[in-house]
């Protein structure tokens, strides 16, 4: 591979790069210090600047993909590496210039995660259909529910 082909402006799958041998601009150790603050964040950066590789990485993270972090900060970091529920919304995906779309990417994204870990639809309504999908993961994982939504200007 040429050391142009090594550069990419276009992926944003933080695992795609690392598979492929491609470069990736270490900031893991400022994700640790992200990561290990109890607090919520809500990232907004302008177009093509990194936000979904962002969250990609973190998402590798929290589903303790060490494997996918060798030589980088947060390998030496990280000691526990353990692995938590994500739920990854993207709304990369489709046209969202209408409010039925919107819930209709929602409702597929529900009904995943639903099927995935076998929780009953108990209610229609998105917020509470979303409430007790977080609620049930928790409960059959014992663990906490990591949620990350990208692409959240696109509607």
């Amino acid at each position: 591979m040429s050391i142009t082909e090594r550069y990419s402006d276009s992926i944003q799958s933080f695992a795609t790069m690392r598979e492929a041998g491609l470069v990736y601009v270490d900031k893991t150790d400022l994700i640790y210090r992200l990561v290990r603050d109890p607090k919520k964040y809500f990232l907004a950066r302008p177009r093509r600047f990194g936000k979904s590789l962002l969250l990609s990485t973190i998402e590798a993270y929290f589903l303790g993909r060490r494997d996918l972090f060798k030589g980088l900060a947060m390998e030496s970091l990280e000691k526990d590496w353990l692995d938590y529920p994500v739920i990854h919304i993207d709304f990369n995906i489709g046209d969202f210039s209408s409010a039925a779309s919107f819930l209709g990417r929602l409702d597929t994204v529900f009904c995943f995660l639903e099927s995935k870990y076998g929780i009953e639809k108990v209610d229609d309504s998105i917020g509470s259909r979303f409430e007790n999908i977080i609620i049930s993961i928790s409960d059959l994982t014992k663990k906490k529910v990591v949620i990350l939504v990208d692409e959240y200007d696109k509607t």
